[in-house]
């Protein structure tokens, strides 16, 4: 029986800074004023946007949900790592993780001014990878492949873990990893390495056994440490060997927290049940990306998306490579069920849990172009072009009634569209962004 959970994406930490007693100091100086901490998400009703890296650093800002104002900005004299993590308490404050390949960690407070928070961890860092509450952040380096964990004040290693089997054999890395809000827990996949780890962050998550069967003579009479322990799971290839070392985009967990997706050697899709700890299916059969793809809302007999656990499985819709078109995959079967025709090749796929729709970033030689892909109808509903434009990352906003969308020209800023119509609402200009995130993304 399929267990239900909130719609979450693997929400992966690598947002970078450099020289950060510096950057400590230009946070603190640049925070711009901000409402009071408020005990729900809508204190993450913020777009938070890197900028391109200048002579002066790299600057990231952080704009209101709705009225798209400025909240807040902190600049980095080096360069950033392209994805922010984001974390939200019981109290609702609210944070974003950053990260810098030299080995420091940054927490930037966003609904409330607050000086950073910035700690050198210690050898290069990869990424970080944050639980959703911001209790346990693991920091994730290379060389030698660790898993590093600390408290959420970061201020206290709570335990190391070397990326290696049980045997020895170290990983080449660390191929792709994340946090899942829902299993409170962390995934990792070695580079290299047959092996898919869930380690829990849940101080009360229950002690486990290794093997199947539990004898002394092999090592299988103790059991691992459930809290921050590495519960593994045995695949017959590597996990996103396709993929670059620090392929964030390479792992994903379906909306009911039950499977981990991992690209695959061969242009296919593992799909892995860490509950029985083994593959369960492969989608294959094209040229299906991971990467740019996307869980859609599901939707209902009238069109709108369902209260959970109702309706139909939500499908993934996947980009296919050196194609224009999409591919619908069935979440249950795990089958390729619809393909739609698309102007072009489809670069992403950015989805909302609260809508029916879904938006679609294509590539062709005029230029980017925008679609509004109905999910229900599987087809295009409306398309914006951007000829001699590339357009750089995509983010709903918290309600799923508009799209920002950052583009790379002589006019390089962010565009707020209508996300049905796609007409523009505003063109807010500061330089060009390389990436964009929207707080709730992570929930």
């Amino acid at each position: 029986m399929r267990r239900r959970g909130c719609v979450q994406a693997l929400a992966l930490g690598a947002l970078a800074t450099a020289g950060l007693g510096a950057a400590g100091a230009a946070a603190a100086d640049e925070a711009a004023p901000a409402p009071a901490a408020r005990g729900d998400a809508a204190a993450l009703d913020l777009f938070v946007v890197l900028r391109r890296a200048g002579s002066e650093g790299q600057r990231v800002d952080w704009l209101d949900g709705t009225s798209l104002a400025p909240r807040g900005r902190f600049t980095s004299p080096g360069p950033l790592n392209p994805h922010v993590a984001f974390s939200a308490d019981a109290q609702g404050r609210a944070h974003a993780w950053l990260s810098t390949a030299a080995g420091d960690a940054v927490r930037l407070r966003l609904d409330a001014e607050e000086r950073a928070l910035a700690r050198p961890l210690g050898g290069a860092l990869a990424g970080l990878a944050v639980a959703a509450d911001g209790s346990c952040v693991m920091a994730v380096h290379d060389d030698p492949p660790l898993l590093v964990f600390w408290d959420g004040a970061l201020a206290q290693p709570l335990r190391r873990i070397a990326v290696a089997t049980r045997e020895g054999r170290a990983a080449a890395g660390v191929a792709a990893w994340g946090a899942s809000a829902a299993r409170r827990s962390f995934f990792v996949a070695p580079a290299g390495l047959p092996e898919l780890w869930e380690i829990s962050h849940d101080p009360r998550a229950e002690d486990f056994y290794e093997g199947l069967v539990h004898d002394f003579r092999f090592g299988e009479g103790v059991p691992t440490r459930g809290f921050l322990g590495a519960r593994r799971t045995r695949l017959p290839r590597p996990l996103a060997s396709s993929g670059s070392s620090a392929s964030y985009r390479s792992l994903a967990l379906d909306p009911g927290a039950v499977h981990v997706l991992g690209e695959a050697a061969g242009d296919a899709i593992d799909v892995v049940n860490p509950d029985v700890r083994r593959r369960v299916a492969v989608i294959d059969g094209a040229a299906v990306r991971l990467r740019g793809a996307a869980f859609a809302a599901a939707v209902a007999g009238n069109g709108a998306p369902p209260a959970p656990p109702a309706g139909p499985a939500a499908p993934l819709i996947a980009p296919l490579a050196g194609q224009a078109a999409l591919a619908f995959i069935d979440s249950e079967r795990w089958t390729i069920a619809a393909r739609a025709p698309l102007p072009g090749e489809a670069v992403a796929v950015v989805a909302h849990r609260r809508t029916a729709q879904a938006m679609v970033q294509v590539r062709t030689a005029a230029g980017d172009a925008l679609c509004v892909l109905d999910v229900q109808r599987q087809a295009v509903a409306a398309v914006r072009r951007y000829d001699g434009v590339r357009l750089g990352a995509l983010a709903f906003s918290r309600d799923g009634q508009r799209l920002l969308v950052a583009r790379s020209a002589a006019d390089a800023g962010l565009q707020a569209l209508d996300a049905r119509t796609l007409a523009v609402l505003a063109d807010l200009p500061g330089g060009e962004a390389v990436a964009l995130h929207h707080g709730d993304g992570a929930f």
